[in-house]
């Protein structure tokens, strides 16, 4: 009987397992009385579902009716919650109920279908009154896959990777610690015919609900936007992998959110719960109400109703014009309808007036859809358009035309560069009406002070570059234009010249001066303290006795720089080159020069060596060996002088610490080091070394390790530098594996035995060995083989070996001990437990044979769950809610499945004893 069973719910799940597009859905209770036990209560359960009558079918689900019977659970309203009972299966009540839209305005466009079914499932429900009351969850995926708010993910539903998202419907039955002595149905919406609700237009939706105590208690409602749940674990219609409250929130799609899903422009009135605004895009929106349950002042609890809203494409305006049509250019307008493309397509006629006097009868008006109409005069025209679609539904539309052309914005600039002023004056033209509105943006990013509201402005731009500069201008006939200009402010002009320079005072010095980029215009003029020739040309003669500054002007096109040079004088040269000193060999050095003027003259140096040293005042040197340099310092011929300096070489000590190598995790290795030098060194970030001292010495790093070796000589006349070098020590890690903890098996049963850790057949060997030969393994060089124990056997200690893969061949070992039964799979429980006495205060199932444990419950005479687990080695030890239980005979149903797959249970009676 139990085979059939099971088969009958797999056909059933299978017929429907990837049904979705549920609509929405509530969760409502009423209050039957009081129950047969004592402090309990009778309650009705509702759930109501909604579905789209013809849901797309898209994605890769296959829309679905609505399910004939469904599975609902019960928890404890508490965090963590604990499920009360099995899950309870629920028939659906009656014929399914169709609410649709059947009239429609004559004037809509791309006329939608918006019809809902409606299904009820009801069960009756005896519980106990507890202060902490109880939540009622169902679960199911997936949601319709038009929907836009909601974000969707991953799901494997049936060996497919589909991408979606499900609902949770729920309601929370209050406890004594809310209600006290007194008693409570929840709310319940009303069931309102069908809103047509289209994208970009004004909408409203009744969410409003009625509470049947509010004439027994006076209790009152209050309603805000809240999130909708998600799907739990569910991957398809009828998947009843639920989880227990409390529930996840669904993930919105920006700028969507549960106080906000339908955007901005739509909210709920807190006291009807009327959900009113401007309609989102086409699509499917998820929408979640949270109704509050208020009695004399206190939250009683929160009802939720989650319904998925369908936005279509549909409009009721036909034809739309602008306001006003100002024809500031030319007596000629092209007009068009201005509403939107899917209003037109009904349209059969176009009726055009533009009530201008002096044009003929028949140019007056015009049945075209986007008529050209010529004004004879100047004037404004009262425009309308009525059109006509089929059906017989008409829209119209009106509008003024303002002709007066003749109308055009100009302006003109002058100014030279940055930091000076730039001018903007106005050009405009109107021929009819007065100009009586400038708007000037001058095209400066950096700042903000850019922008005018007069006829004519000076600016002076703070930055260079190109602006792009707008005037906008508008008279008094309502005419507007926009002129614009693309203004390249220029820096002030970059001047070159002879730099700052040292002479004989007995010589003659041509100065220089340009201008980078320059025009071909730019004028130069030079003064100066002493001595000069030739003062407005770019190239003077200057001849100074004394130190002399010559200033120097450059004006191009207004824009103008200027700046100066300094001409020293000196009488003779004189040079000190410096340091006598030694370096380590390949090392640089500065050599340096003192003269009696900082900037020197001509610079010529020698070595002994034959090496070329640069020809500047301190060159950088590397000499290879013991060089002596020599240095002419020569001003214009007139002025020299020579000096000397000498550079000792060393050579530089050595160090090599050998080469890289690995280790397995808990060896040492030997390092050969190896010096030239006075001194050694040997360092590393752990203290690993077994002798430091020693130039070979021996490490044991934990973990990936670098060594420094270090040499230096000792005393004078050497190189003082020290000289390392690095070796790594590679440290492969640690094996970490287990083959798990000892077991039980059932003899000529097989037993999955597996190796985790870091290690598998893919990067280590195993050898699997025993005290007695045979392993009755069915590999015993894999890390997951089978055993299969035969009969006469009492137990088997198995000991592994995992080598790693690589030129250590690193290794590990664990050891498994397996108890071997002489008796079939079976789960034993003991049929009586002493929970005070020290001993035996746990009953727990004991498992043989037995791959998984799926259950084990205890229940009360009453039949509530009192205690379950699915983890082998624990049980109950005598309480419920941390409060012990009488004693007294108990219920325990365990289930499990042994190591071929089949299912094993147990059921029966266990005796408490305090």
């Amino acid at each position: 009987m139990k085979r059939l069973l099971f088969f009958i719910i797999s056909l059933f799940i299978f017929s429907y397992a990837k049904a979705g597009h549920i609509a929405g859905g509530e969760i409502f209770y009423k209050y039957l009385g009081k129950g047969v036990a004592a402090n309990s209560s009778n309650y009705r359960i509702t759930l109501r579902l909604f579905r789209e009558c013809n849901p797309l079918q898209s994605g890769p689900s296959v829309p679905a009716q609505l399910p004939p019977d469904l599975y609902m659970g019960i928890y404890t309203n508490a965090n963590p919650s604990v499920q009360i009972g099995g899950l309870v299966h629920v028939f659906r009540k009656g014929n399914i109920q169709v609410i649709n839209k059947t009239t429609y305005n004559n004037c809509l466009a791309n006329k939608p279908e918006v019809c809902y079914q409606i299904g009820y499932y009801e069960f009756d429900q005896e519980l106990p009154d507890t202060p902490e009351g109880y939540v009622i969850g169902y679960q199911t995926c997936c949601r319709s896959f038009s929907i836009v708010n909601v974000e969707f993910f991953p799901l494997n539903s049936g060996g497919n990777t589909i991408s979606g998202e499900g609902a949770t419907y729920s309601c929370v039955i209050p406890g004594t610690n809310v209600l006290g002595t007194e008693t409570n149905s929840s709310p319940e919406c009303y069931v309102k015919d069908t809103s047509l609700v289209c994208a970009g237009d004004k909408f409203t939706l009744d969410f409003s609900a009625f509470d049947p105590d509010s004439t027994t208690y006076g209790d009152s409602l209050s309603y805000s936007l809240c999130s909708a749940f998600n799907r739990g674990n569910t991957t398809y219609a009828a998947d009843t992998s639920y989880v227990n409250p409390p529930y996840v929130n669904v993930t919105y799609n920006a700028p969507f959110s549960g106080d906000f899903p339908l955007g901005a422009n739509a909210s709920i009135n807190p006291t009807t719960g009327i959900i009113s605004g401007i309609a989102p895009p086409s699509g499917s929106y998820v929408v979640n109400v949270c109704i509050t349950e208020w009695r004399n002042g206190k939250v009683l609890g929160v009802h939720r109703k989650d319904f998925t809203l369908k936005v279509s494409d549909c409009a009721l305006q036909a034809v739309e014009l602008r306001p006003v049509y100002n024809l500031c250019d030319s007596f000629t307008f092209k007009f068009y309808n201005l509403s939107p493309p899917l209003t037109q397509t009904n349209i059969v006629n176009y009726l055009w007036s533009f009530n201008d006097s002096l044009s003929t009868p028949d140019s007056n008006t015009s049945n075209l859809s986007t008529p050209i109409h010529i004004y004879k005069d100047t004037g404004a025209y009262n425009l309308s358009v009525t059109v006509t679609a089929s059906g017989g539904c008409q829209d119209s539309a009106k509008s003024i035309v303002k002709v007066y052309p003749g109308f055009k914005a100009g302006f003109k600039i002058s100014g030279s560069c940055i930091h000076t002023p730039y001018t903007f004056i106005d050009t405009s033209y109107s021929k009819y009406g007065t100009i009586n509105s400038w708007s000037w943006d001058l095209g400066e990013t950096t700042v903000t002070n850019d922008t005018f509201s007069v006829k004519d402005t000076s600016y002076t731009y703070p930055t260079v570059g190109q602006k792009t500069v707008t005037l906008i201008v508008a008279n008094t006939n309502g005419c507007m234009d926009t002129a614009m200009q693309v203004l390249n402010v220029k820096p002030n002009p970059v001047l070159i010249h002879t730099p700052d320079t040292l002479i004989c005072n007995t010589d003659t010095l041509q100065l220089s001066a340009s201008e980078q980029n320059g025009s071909g215009n730019e004028t130069f003029s030079w003064t100066s303290t002493d001595s000069i020739i030739n003062p407005n040309s770019p190239n003077p003669l200057v001849y100074p006795k004394d130190t002399a500054i010559y200033y120097i002007k450059l004006i191009d096109q207004g824009c103008s720089s200027t700046d100066s040079v300094i001409i020293r004088t000196v009488h003779f040269v004189t040079v000190k080159a410096y340091p006598d000193t030694s370096i380590c060999k390949t090392d640089s050095i500065r050599l340096y020069l003192i003269t009696n003027d900082s900037n020197g003259g001509d610079f010529t140096w020698t070595s002994s060596s034959g090496e070329k040293v640069a020809p500047i005042k301190n060159p950088t040197v590397k000499p290879l060996v013991d060089t002596k340099y020599y240095v002419l310092v020569n001003l214009d011929n007139k002025c020299f002088a020579r000096d000397t300096t000498s550079v000792t070489v060393h050579l530089y000590p050595f160090a090599n610490a050998g080469v890289n190598d690995s280790i397995c995790f808990g060896d040492s290795i030997r390092l050969l080091g190896n010096i030239v030098g006075d001194k050694f060194k040997w360092a590393s970030l752990d203290s690993s070394f077994v002798d430091s001292t020693n130039i070979t010495t021996y490490v044991a790093p934990d973990s990936t390790t670098s060594y420094v070796l270090t040499a230096h000589y000792l005393g004078i006349n050497v190189c003082p530098k020290p000289v390392s070098d690095t070796i790594t020590i590679a440290v492969i890690p640690k094996i970490v594996f287990s083959v798990g903890d000892d077991t039980v098996v059932v003899a000529n049963e097989p037993l999955k035995i597996k190796a985790t850790g870091n290690v598998d057949s893919t990067n280590a060997d195993f050898i699997w060995t025993t005290l007695y030969g045979s392993t009755y393994l069915t590999n015993d060089f894999i890390y997951n083989p089978i055993a299969t124990i035969p009969l006469g056997v009492d137990s088997m200690t198995y000991f592994v070996e995992a080598i790693l893969k690589n030129p250590k061949q690193c290794f590990a070992k664990d050891t498994l001990k397996v108890l071997v039964y002489q008796t079939p799979p079976e789960i034993f429980v003991p049929t009586a437990f002493t929970p005070d006495a020290g001993i035996n205060n746990i009953e727990k199932p004991i498992p043989v044979g037995i791959l998984h444990l799926d259950f084990f419950s205890i229940y009360n005479r009453f039949g509530q769950l009192l205690y379950t687990t699915s983890q082998i080695g624990q049980g109950w030890d005598g309480t419920f809610n941390g409060a012990p239980q009488p004693p007294g005979t108990y219920v325990f149903v365990a289930q499990g499945v042994d190591y071929l797959g089949k299912p094993i249970g147990n059921k029966g009676t266990v005796v408490l004893i305090r």
